[in-house]
């Protein structure tokens, strides 16, 4: 192992297949080297190493869970879970067992075995945040707010300077009507991570709803500037810029956003755009 982390991957591969010439048997040698075939991208065959570390030691939990990623990322992901669970019973008390299992339960639908599992490893490590943002968000889903705050919250505690952790914890404060601290965490997240496209959406969403009318219209014009072909962007941007009393702006901005949701099919939208733009010829907000 010393040599797979120094990165001499051909000399570790040498001395893995030395050591399973010695003792075919070898989970620990096969495990190791399906991981050091996974850095190299040889997936298929790394497959082929844990599985045979988990014939060799079945409650070889490190190889389970190798397993069950491999199976994950083919898509098997029945057997993936099967593996986990397998896991957990040679030993529940991994924090990480149970985050894996979830996620791989809450992919297949089964949500309320997920958040058990993502509470459990929360119990057994409360300072995993990657558990806390997933039960947060699984709870937010399930129109929990009060979970969904409580989880967010704890996942910002821990990891200040994730944006996803600020983004989800403003979902949460979104549910509980809280629009203005809904907002200040939409701005973090992009203060973090300024690309974020779902947090400007949101934030220009929560300003207009705050009616802070010229800062929403900011944040969709920057959003159409990042993705000129985003038609949604250009009906919010209309709909500020006509709360303004600026309508030949906000006719421009319909007009633009109609031909955009046509280049799309969005039908319905353009539809809607174009009553909302009858309103804005004729002075008024609203249709």
């Amino acid at each position: 192992m010393i040599l797979f982390s120094q990165g001499k991957l051909d000399q570790a591969r040498g001395s893995f297949l030395a050591a399973l010439q010695i003792k075919p048997d070898s989970a620990e040698a096969r495990n190791n080297l399906g991981n050091l075939l996974v850095s190299q991208g040889r997936l298929e065959e790394a497959g082929e190493q844990f599985a045979a570390a988990v014939r060799s030691a079945p409650d070889f939990v490190e190889a389970r869970c190798n397993l069950a990623q491999y199976l994950a990322g083919k898509g098997a992901v029945g057997q993936a879970i099967e593996h986990y669970t397998a896991a957990l019973r040679a030993k529940p008390d991994q924090p990480e067992v149970h985050l894996g299992l979830a996620k791989l339960l809450e992919q297949a639908g089964r949500l309320d075995e997920a958040a058990r599992h993502y509470a459990e490893a929360i119990q057994l490590r409360p300072d995993l945040a990657e558990a806390h943002n997933n039960l947060s968000n699984l709870a937010a889903s399930q129109n929990n707010p009060g979970l969904a705050l409580t989880h967010g919250l704890a996942t910002v505690r821990l990891k200040p300077e994730w944006a996803e952790a600020h983004y989800n914890l403003a979902n949460a404060l979104f549910l509980q009507n809280k629009i203005e601290d809904a907002a200040a965490q939409y701005s973090e997240a992009l203060r973090l991570q300024t690309n974020y496209f779902e947090a400007r959406q949101n934030l220009g969403f929560m300003l207009e709803k705050l009616g802070r009318n010229k800062e929403s219209a900011d944040q969709y014009g920057e959003i159409i500037r990042l993705r000129p072909d985003f038609a949604a962007a250009y009906d919010r941007l209309a709909a500020v810029l006509a709360k303004q009393s600026r309508f030949p702006e906000a006719i421009k901005a319909a007009e633009e956003g109609i031909q955009r949701a046509n280049s799309a099919g969005q039908n319905n939208l353009a539809d809607g755009m174009k009553a909302r733009l009858q309103a804005y010829r004729t002075g008024k907000q609203q249709p």
